[in-house]
């Protein structure tokens, strides 16, 4: 078709159906996407309090690592492990003093991975800066009728074990 000006006027086919409902369907994904990832961000009070309470316990391990206050920090962390394995208990204390001599004192950390484990369980994972490299701690905390403990930790200087390399 040509308009008053001489230049010709080009008209594009109408969209084939398919593609429409293609662009519908990418639409609706993506609102559902949007929506799903919106819902796992939602989280109760008590949820949160839970998990501020657990971030307290192990960041106050880290704390206690860092002072020097190894055998003191462990024994309010750990109560369970202490009374009922007291040989590992004092290894585990050994063996943690040990590595903070061997690597230097701990003059940063932070947290690297905070995974809840349901309701009564979260893993947390920190990294803690020595002058030697950095020593990975990983502690798994459980949520008792008397509040959360540290049921597991374990640490390592090896970073290929860390990132599963």
């Amino acid at each position: 078709a040509s308009a008053g000006n001489g230049r010709s006027r080009q008209t594009l086919p109408p969209t084939p159906p398919i593609v429409e409902d293609r662009r519908m369907l990418n639409s609706a994904f993506c609102l559902a996407a949007s929506i799903c990832i919106a819902a796992v961000g939602i989280s109760t009070p008590a949820a949160a309090a839970a998990d501020a309470a657990a971030a307290k316990l192990a960041d106050g391990v880290m704390q206690g690592l860092q002072s020097g206050n190894t055998r003191a920090v462990m024994e309010g962390a750990l109560p369970v492990i202490r009374q009922n394995k007291p040989a590992e208990f004092d290894n585990l204390v050994q063996q943690s003093d040990s590595a903070i001599k061997i690597y230097g004192p701990i003059t940063k950390w932070e947290l690297l991975d905070s995974e809840p484990l349901g309701s009564l369980l979260e893993k947390r994972t920190y990294v803690s800066q020595h002058k030697l490299g950095p020593l990975f701690w990983t502690m798994i905390m459980y949520r008792g009728p008397g509040g959360w403990e540290v049921t597991y930790f374990v640490f390592t200087d090896k970073v290929t074990e860390r990132f599963g390399l």
